[in-house]
């Protein structure tokens, strides 16, 4: 346990380096500059602690880290937060889109994402790999990032390469044709990428999806993207740490091809690792699905331009991003965005916004007429969190007890004002959108 703290620690302290005097201005000095945001596939914490993730450790001291991030404990609520920074439920999107229900939904069209917002601006607007924001009956789901403000969307993956399929055999989107792919898909999308950023002339916005390391979990050796002398263990979690490795290979191509005078990168994950391949000595509670640490604290690191690397203890949340890329390139939207909080100020040294942070996940999604499960929880600044999940309330203390090892009883004298702050934060948030 101890071996896995120094490792967690040591790939923090790799990001980390003296933070310099802050300025006022939040936007970048640098006109319109290029943002891509990287969205990783279920990747905790631990997971890049454990993987040999060489690309990652060599453009870490020049990185901003964030781990105080939070996500939803699945993907398709955290992928609607980061496009449109509102909060997920406002859509009754509590978990991952079905794709095989014919009356599910998604992101409503009239809904204005991020590269809407970018492209009005002057931006030209890639998306490549996993989108999981649009449902059968918003219309052709291969049509989905291209109602929503992208110019193209290539190696594209509807929601998941399915489990009945392979990361080798999966339906490719691009630009709404659906085709057989059996590159593996990593590979694909980041191919596919980098065939698109290098012949921009103008101001660019892509965000890629990977989606590899989620299930089915397979060995990324037939990829060509691990590194030599890589040994690929043949268990789920071998498996998986396989893809991990290999999105760090994919990381570096991808840097290749990025000037960082004048492009931002954001490199987020939507949730946390999935319970079959945890780490038999993983450091934080719970995983994907769950609102424990595990399941929700997330990877987020910024680099570029102007940013001052670092370790930065601010309390961020995916439903950020939006407000966030936009403040980076000198954009104020008057309206939309609507729980978006801009942490582009933090990157100059200056202190975080964020007073709350909001995770929820609920099942079914849509406004059903009964709720069949759900889970939430509301940190604050201080480190005080407050967790509902399977019917019971707990309290944890995350500025000395990180991993949630003791709970302080909600219920309790002590601390029974705070949790009801909590609580109400969570209640001012929801509604009226929330019909339960």
């Amino acid at each position: 346990m101890k071996t896995r703290t120094a490792h967690l620690l040591a790939l923090l302290a790799l990001f980390s380096a003296l933070i310099g005097e802050a300025r006022a201005q939040s936007p970048s000095p640098v006109d319109h500059p290029n943002v891509l945001v990287i969205m990783l596939d279920d990747v905790g914490w631990d997971d890049l602690a454990a993987a040999p993730v060489k690309n990652l450790e060599t453009f870490a001291p020049f990185a901003r880290i964030y781990p105080r991030f939070y996500s939803a404990p699945v993907c398709s609520p955290s992928r609607y937060m980061a496009l449109f920074g509102r909060l997920a439920h406002r859509e009754l999107i509590g978990t991952a889109i079905d794709l095989e229900n014919p009356l599910a939904t998604g992101a409503p069209a009239d809904n204005v994402s991020l590269a809407e917002a970018l492209k009005a601006e002057g931006y030209t607007t890639g998306m490549f790999g996993k989108w999981h924001l649009s449902g059968p009956a918003d219309g052709p789901v291969e049509q989905g990032p291209l109602v929503q403000g992208f110019d193209t969307w290539r190696a594209g993956i509807a929601a998941n390469v399915g489990l009945d399929r392979s990361h080798y055999d999966w339906d490719r989107v691009d630009d709404g044709v659906v085709t057989i792919e059996t590159t593996y898909s990593t590979r694909a999308i980041t191919e596919a990428f980098l065939d698109w950023w290098p012949n921009q002339s103008g101001p660019r916005f892509a965000m890629v999806g990977l989606n590899a390391p989620h299930e089915p979990f397979e060995s990324a050796e037939p990829s060509g993207l691990l590194p030599p002398g890589y040994t690929v263990v043949d268990t789920p979690r071998g498996l998986f740490e396989s893809a991990i490795v290999a999105l760090d290979t994919a990381f570096g191509q991808m840097a290749s091809v990025i000037d960082l005078s004048n492009t931002y990168v954001l490199l987020v994950s939507d949730n946390g690792t999935p319970p079959t391949a945890l780490l038999p000595s993983q450091q934080l509670q719970g995983f994907k699905g769950s609102v424990n640490e595990g399941g929700v604290r997330v990877p987020c690191v910024l680099w570029g331009v102007d940013t001052q690397p670092g370790l930065d203890l601010s309390l961020t949340h995916v439903v950020d991003l939006p407000r966030t890329v936009l403040d980076l390139v000198g954009v104020s939207p008057a309206s939309d965005f609507d729980d978006s909080i801009s942490f582009a100020g933090t990157r100059l040294g200056q202190e975080g916004l964020r007073q709350f942070a909001f995770s929820h996940l609920f099942y079914p999604n849509g406004s059903q007429p009964n709720l069949f499960g759900e889970a939430w929880t509301v940190v604050r600044s201080d480190g005080l969190k407050l967790i509902y999940q399977f019917k019971t309330f707990r309290l944890f203390d995350l500025g000395i007890d990180p991993f949630e090892t003791n709970d302080l009883n909600a219920g309790s004298f002590l601390y029974f004002a705070d949790a009801i702050k909590l609580a109400s934060y969570r209640t001012q948030k929801l509604f009226p959108e929330w019909p339960y």
